[in-house]
């Protein structure tokens, strides 16, 4: 069994990083990767259930003509907003598993392509609903509300794993990749800003083109210019200082030297811009 917040001493930063570049193959040689949603809430029971239903059902629509089916998609919206939606090392850990699970409580697990295929149909469904359900403060089901639920982390992680894997073979493209995964994973943070680029190590990596290896002992700073040096040298081309792809963390305080610390969103330059992402998971 593999637990990385056990498994890796997370105070050591040599280990760290080490054992980053190791986790691609035990994510990959894994028989089952297990994902926990969280402990059994007022919602888990019936979303966890629902997604069967969403995998078997052809309109949406038909399905929340009462209230009793109304609450359904409510728990299966609740289920998308579920704080592990929200970590970015959860991308590689779900990308490269060959056979993965949900688990939320005691429930039944729901195999990942089973939730991959309900979130596809619910969002492809969702214009049909109508206007007047509502979500009880949660979101509004209506055709303005599918742009919030894009911004889902479980969304865009679904979105990702189903064209990955359906186009495999464009990995071997050196540079669609970077780009692509840049603009897909703004809904996930990491409370180490080093970790908006290590975390992709084992997506990237897949390309064949040299990848900066993961180095704790380098600052922030050092990291994220390191990352747009890779990316402009490799791409020949400079579009990557007009890309939104490292959240902020206006939160986090950096040491500069012995005497002076400071906020890191005030130490990043302007060719690194940040977004100030707003979270739309539950707490």
């Amino acid at each position: 069994m593999w637990i990385d917040a056990i498994c890796i001493n997370q105070a050591d930063n040599v280990e760290k990083s080490k054992q980053i570049m190791r986790m691609p193959e035990i994510y990959r040689e894994a028989l089952q990767v297990r994902v926990w949603l969280g402990e059994v809430n007022q919602f888990s029971d019936i979303g966890m259930a629902y997604i069967k239903e969403l995998v078997g059902q052809i309109r949406l629509s038909d399905s929340i003509k009462v209230k009793e089916e109304r609450q359904k998609v409510l728990a299966f919206i609740d289920l998308m907003r579920s704080q592990w939606f929200s970590r970015r090392w959860v991308v590689q850990e779900i990308l490269c598993a060959k056979n993965a699970a949900l688990h939320c409580g005691a429930n039944h697990p729901v195999h990942w392509s089973d939730f991959i295929l309900a979130v596809a149909k619910f969002m492809s469904r969702l214009p049909e609903i109508p206007s007047d359900t509502q979500t009880q403060g949660i979101v509004e089901l209506r055709p303005g509300a599918v742009d919030a639920l894009e911004a889902y982390g479980a969304n865009a992680l679904t979105k990702l794993d189903s064209e990955l894997r359906r186009h495999d073979a464009a990995f071997t493209q050196q540079l669609k990749p970077l780009y692509y995964l840049i603009s897909q994973l703004l809904p996930f943070d990491a409370s180490d800003p080093r970790d908006t680029v290590f975390a992709m190590y084992s997506l990237v990596m897949r390309t064949q083109v040299p990848f900066p290896e993961p180095d704790y002992s380098k600052s922030v700073l050092d990291v994220l210019s390191q990352f747009v040096k890779f990316s402009i040298e490799t791409k020949n081309s400079l579009d990557i200082i007009c890309r939104l792809w490292t959240p902020a963390h206006p939160w986090l305080i950096v040491r500069l030297n012995y005497y002076e610390t400071r906020r890191v969103d005030t130490i990043l330059p302007t060719w690194i811009p940040q977004t100030r992402q707003v979270h739309l998971w539950n707490a």
